[in-house]
């Protein structure tokens, strides 16, 4: 199972573990950089996206 979680920032000064994260960035939804498909999926960002525009929508479980 995965779960994913809405966040807001609340201090971006810091630096990625580089054992975890080789960068952090801020990306339009039609120009998402090339993603680790073992980890997340274009259409997993997709449905995020669309529940942070419209947190009225219904939980998903898969």
């Amino acid at each position: 199972m995965k779960m994913y979680f809405l966040c807001d920032v609340v201090d971006d000064s810091g630096t990625p573990d580089p054992l975890e994260t080789l960068d952090i960035g801020w990306f339009r939804i039609d120009q998402l950089p090339p993603l680790s498909t073992t980890r997340i999926l274009e259409s997993q960002i997709s449905m995020m996206h669309q529940h942070w525009l419209h947190p009225d929508q219904h939980t998903v479980f898969y």
